[in-house]
């Protein structure tokens, strides 16, 4: 496959800027495999589309907010940091992107908050190594100065509630921080739907995978065979796998 395959246009007046006022009021297309029939209905409704020998796997991967902005020394400016891994927590060392990065060179000295960084080093695709000042409870500073990483094409004026972003992009189940992009689909549920499921004995199964930079990451070659995937953590523990293999033997797969 190209990935010209996949040119499509999508005029930015279709890109919602905000979410629907109550989650599970979002649009959803549904799909009927045996006839191909489609529906549109709303994410409301997914108790009553789903059925014996269906279960729901979910990701309670936390989001952190991952994005924090710098500036060098003496310089009134917004550099945009976007946190993507603890590289040693003892040292306080982190691999970043950075916008603009060509103002980040090796050696770098650079402000966020009360918190101060240096670059280390440059890796591939613009990727950079800082380290902090301090690596004493970096992450619960983090909660305090830093902002959801939301999706480049959503944009926010400077003035913009950032405590609702926080509030919205983030699942309702979301548990274990450690995501710098939320597990999109999970934004619709919300308790009401979770009970209805429950109630009609759907299974509900947890898994854990921080999502990474390779959500936001593009991709670069025209044969798309050659894109590289970043890795990122997952963890299935024995209470999902029995809930998968009791799901599978119900309906006898």
């Amino acid at each position: 496959m190209k990935l010209s395959d996949f040119d499509f246009a999508l005029p930015e007046r279709l890109i919602a800027q905000n979410p629907a006022p109550e989650r599970d009021l979002s649009r959803m297309m549904v799909v009927w495999r045996e006839t191909g029939k489609r529906e549109h209905r709303r994410f409301r409704d997914l108790p009553d589309i789903l059925g014996p020998g269906h279960f729901l796997v979910i990701n309670t991967s936390r989001v952190f907010p991952a994005r924090l902005l710098a500036c060098r020394p003496g310089k009134a400016e917004a550099i945009e940091i976007l946190l993507l891994n603890e590289v040693s927590r003892a040292d306080g060392k982190w691999l970043v992107l950075a916008k603009p990065a060509r103002k980040l060179p090796p050696g770098q000295d650079i402000s966020i908050g009360d918190l101060s960084a240096r670059i280390l080093e440059v890796r591939d695709s613009g990727k950079r190594v800082i380290q902090f000042d301090t690596g004493d409870d970096l992450r619960g500073i983090f909660e305090k100065i830093g902002e959801p990483p939301l999706p480049p094409y959503i944009r926010r004026s400077r003035d913009h509630d950032l405590a609702e972003d926080r509030r919205r992009y983030q699942t309702v189940y979301a548990h274990h921080s450690g995501s710098i992009a939320a597990p999109t689909a999970g934004l619709h549920f919300t308790r009401y739907v979770l009970r209805r499921l429950q109630q009609r004995g759907i299974p509900v199964c947890e898994i854990i995978l921080h999502v990474g930079y390779g959500t936001f990451q593009p991709v670069r070659h025209e044969d798309i065979r050659k894109h590289r995937m970043e890795q990122e953590y997952y963890e299935i523990d024995a209470a999902t796998a029995s809930c998968i293999r009791a799901t599978r033997r119900k309906d006898g797969s």
